[in-house]
């Protein structure tokens, strides 16, 4: 993957990604990657763009079959899918509350 296929914009960091078919751009919130990485806040508030876009480099299958999952769910002609943490609000079987313990494993 050459450099600029992954690439931060303010807190989300972003990838294109060939998905069900489509290609789709793919972001990434900087809280999904804490929260996957289980960061402390001081931890959190170090990671810097570079550290957000080697964690997407190396989590690229998670984040292609996160990314599917909510595209199955949602808008399968969307061309943007967005992966965040999601608060205690929302449906328990959201896909993007799913990526947290998903990226866990």
């Amino acid at each position: 993957m050459d450099n600029d296929a992954v690439r931060t914009s303010a807190d989300r960091t972003l990838v294109d990604m060939w998905i069900d078919g489509k290609s789709r751009t793919v972001s990434i919130s900087r809280a999904a990657i804490e929260a996957h990485l289980r960061l402390t806040p001081d931890r959190a508030a170090a990671m810097t763009d570079e550290d957000r876009r080697e964690f997407v480099r190396g989590n690229l299958k998670l984040i292609a079959t996160a990314a599917s999952e909510l595209v199955r769910q949602g808008d399968g002609n969307a061309t943007a899918v967005d992966i965040d943490v999601v608060g205690p609000l929302a449906r328990s079987a959201d896909a993007a509350s799913t990526l947290a313990s998903r990226m866990a494993m």
